[in-house]
C-alpha cells in the first residue's frame, strides 16, 4: 500500500510525538508508580524489605502492643523539608543509578528509646551497613551539603536498621517483645524469625511519609540500584 505525501507527513508528526512523550516521561521518572506526587505530600527513601520476611512479625507485634502494622524497610534518609518532592526523586534517581545493589541481613532484636525505634533489628557494617551507609552519605551530600543546609537525623550517625515496632511504650513491653523475637527458633519457615534474614537491595524506594498514619505509608517511586559493584 503506497501513502501519498500528506499520509506520510502525518505518520511521521504521530511517531514523532510519540517519542517525544516516551522520552519525557522516562527523563522524569520512568520507575514511578501512578501519578506524580503532590508536593505537600511528605517524602522519605527507603531500602524495603521484602513482605514475605518481615510482614508476620510486624503484624504479630502490632497485634501484640496494640500498635499499627506498617511496610518493612530501612530508612536511607527521611524527610527533606527544604527540597521539593519533584527534586527529591531526581536526586534519588541520579543517586541509585550511581549505586550497586547490595545485601543486608539483620541482627537480634532491641529495644529502643525513641517511637520510631521502638523495637528493632539493627543492619551491622558486615550485614550490609556500610553500602547502606554509602548511599545514605551521597543522598546527604545532595540534598544537605551542597545546599549549605544541615543534616541532622535521629541518631549521632547514621544507624541502619529495621525497625519492628512503632510506638510510646514501657521498657519493659519493648525488652520482652526483643527477647520473645530472639528466642524463636533460627528456621527460615519461622515467622517471628528476625536474626539473620537477608535480602538483596535492587532498588532505592520513595514513599510517603505521614508521621501520624504509619500504616499509610505507600510507594511512590522505585529506582534501579544501576551502579557497579566495587564502585566506579
Amino acid at each position: 500500500m503506497k501513502l501519498r505525501l500528506s499520509e506520510l507527513h502525518v505518520f511521521g508528526f504521530l511517531v514523532d510525538s510519540l517519542f517525544h512523550s516516551c522520552r519525557l516521561t522516562r527523563l522524569n521518572g520512568s520507575a514511578l508508580k501512578g501519578p506524580m506526587v503532590d508536593e505537600k505530600v511528605p517524602l522519605c527513601v527507603w531500602f524495603t524489605a521484602p513482605p514475605d520476611l518481615f510482614s508476620e512479625v510486624i503484624d504479630a507485634g502490632a497485634k501484640e502492643l496494640n500498635t499499627s502494622p506498617f511496610l518493612a524497610h530501612v530508612t536511607a534518609i527521611g524527610r527533606v523539608p527544604h527540597v521539593s518532592n519533584s527534586e527529591l526523586l531526581r536526586t534519588v534517581e541520579a543517586v541509585a543509578a550511581l549505586s550497586a545493589p547490595f545485601e543486608l541481613e539483620t541482627g537480634d532484636a532491641v529495644a529502643g528509646e525513641q517511637f520510631f525505634q521502638c523495637v528493632y533489628a539493627g543492619v551491622s557494617p558486615g550485614g550490609g551497613g556500610d553500602a547502606a551507609e554509602a548511599v545514605h552519605l551521597e543522598l546527604v551530600k545532595r540534598l544537605y551539603v551542597d545546599k549549605k543546609e544541615e543534616y541532622k537525623g535521629p541518631n549521632e550517625s547514621y544507624m541502619p536498621h529495621l525497625s519492628l515496632v512503632y510506638g510510646d511504650l514501657a521498657m519493659e513491653m519493648k525488652r520482652a517483645w526483643a527477647e520473645k523475637l530472639n528466642s524463636v527458633s533460627s528456621s527460615d519457615e519461622c515467622p517471628l524469625r528476625v536474626k539473620g534474614r537477608r535480602w538483596k537491595v535492587k532498588t532505592l524506594d520513595v514513599v510517603t511519609a505521614d508521621l501520624s498514619d504509619v500504616s499509610s505509608w505507600k510507594l511512590v517511586a522505585s529506582f534501579p540500584l544501576l551502579g557497579s559493584q566495587g564502585g566506579g
